[in-house]
């Protein structure tokens, strides 16, 4: 288990956008050592910034995790090539359209709509599968944690999860990767309410590890964690592997 901390400092240059744009989380193959999942990258992008981005040579997702956006994707032999869609942060309410998928080689235009944090998770696949967009369910109980949004299909070697639990006057445990799963790479990106003293993780074997608002975990293929949250806390996780 290697925890990775969210630089809040970071910006980076992007074609087009004035000025640096935040990206507090930039997880690659540097800090992990995985060869499947290449990389997990949080931005934070405001109106009236215009993004224009490329897959590459990757399967991308595209996860609205606050806010909204507005994507256009561009693939050869798609029919939706070239429309709009509006995508916004999944929540425990309603079901809304708040992820996309980019196959190798898909263009895309990338437009907040209001002050929005976007994910993008990459690997290097194989094959060439479709762009989509994807829905939210929310209400889907799963081992004490609400899942918001599930794909585990679509892609050719990535997947995804984004889970909320929240804990009342008893601390919740809650276990992130379903036993089918222990084998992937796994990335967990975690938001807390407090930001602080919140969460923690534990592994067989290891003591435990006390996360903060922000925090990523990387797991290595053959680990069964368990995420703990304190009583009268809650916790965002987005959860992404790749085999």
């Amino acid at each position: 288990m290697h925890l990775i901390k969210a630089d809040h400092d970071r910006g980076v240059e992007l074609a087009g956008v004035p000025g640096l744009v935040p990206r507090p989380v930039d997880v690659d193959q540097t800090s992990t050592n995985f060869k499947a999942l290449r990389t997990l990258r949080i931005y934070r992008f405001s109106p009236p910034a215009v993004i224009d981005g490329h897959a590459e040579e990757d399967e991308v997702y595209i996860v609205v995790l606050t806010g909204s956006v507005d994507l256009v994707m561009r693939s050869e032999n798609w029919p939706d090539s070239g429309a709009s869609f509006r995508l916004t942060a999944a929540n425990h309410s309603e079901a809304v359209a708040c992820a996309a998928y980019l196959p190798p080689h898909a263009e895309y235009q990338l437009s907040p709509v209001v002050s929005a944090e976007v994910a993008y998770a990459r690997a290097k696949p194989t094959g060439h599968r479709a762009p989509r967009i994807f829905t939210s369910a929310p209400g889907v109980e799963d081992a004490g944690a609400a899942v918001l949004w599930e794909e585990s299909t679509h892609a050719e070697r990535l997947r995804c999860r984004l889970i909320q639990i929240h804990a009342g006057l008893q601390s919740v445990t809650v276990t992130p990767i379903r036993d089918y799963e222990e084998q992937s790479e796994t990335l967990i990106h975690v938001r807390t309410r407090p930001a602080h003293i919140a969460a923690t993780l534990e592994t067989e074997g290891s003591p435990s590890t006390s996360l903060e608002s922000w925090d990523t975990i990387a797991l290595v293929p053959g680990s069964n964690p368990t995420l703990r949250i304190s009583a009268g806390s809650s916790a965002v996780g987005f959860i992404v592997m790749a085999t």
